[in-house]
């Protein structure tokens, strides 16, 4: 079946041959649960539309959300890494930022702990280093999660994000 035979759907971007849908209208009608799956460039449904949340495929995977919790599935529609989290970006440098009870680490593809949840605030890698926010203070870890120093020109690059 095909998105162009009759549904309704918000479509966004595609990333590695997939975009994410919501086929229900609820532009039209908000009091209709969302519905997100996957579609080729085509418009052919390739993952039903099962999820209450979902975000673009990279590196293979697409973090998705099911009955509250967030995990991850291949490009078949397959469970990856279990619905456990709180919530979950998309993987990047082989590693997904994930959220349980609150706090913040990563991933590894295989669903591995790499980084505990331990953080307060969300961060993201740009060139192997992360800033992070820990009981009331800011610090830098690299990929493995181990304190990371940076120097002063290293530290303005990142805060202008041309690192």
């Amino acid at each position: 079946m095909s998105l162009l035979d009759g549904f309704d759907a918000s479509a966004y971007d595609f990333s590695e041959g997939l975009a994410c849908v919501d086929v229900n209208e609820r532009l039209r009608n908000p009091d209709q649960k969302a519905a997100y799956g996957f579609v080729d460039r085509e418009g052919n449904i390739k993952i039903p539309a099962i999820y209450d949340a979902a975000h673009a495929f990279r590196e293979g995977f697409a973090a998705v959300k099911l009955n509250n919790k967030w995990g991850f599935i291949d490009a078949k529609g397959n469970t990856t890494i279990p619905f456990t989290y709180d919530s979950a970006d998309s993987f990047t440098d082989g590693l997904a930022l994930v959220q349980l009870n609150g706090k913040y680490g990563s991933i590894d593809m295989e669903g591995n702990t790499v980084i505990a949840a331990i953080y307060d605030l969300p961060y993201s890698f740009a060139y192997g280093r992360a800033l992070v926010h820990l009981d009331g203070k800011y610090g830098y870890i690299d990929t493995k999660g181990n304190k990371a120093e940076m120097s002063a020109a290293e530290a303005k690059r990142y805060v202008e994000g041309g690192m």
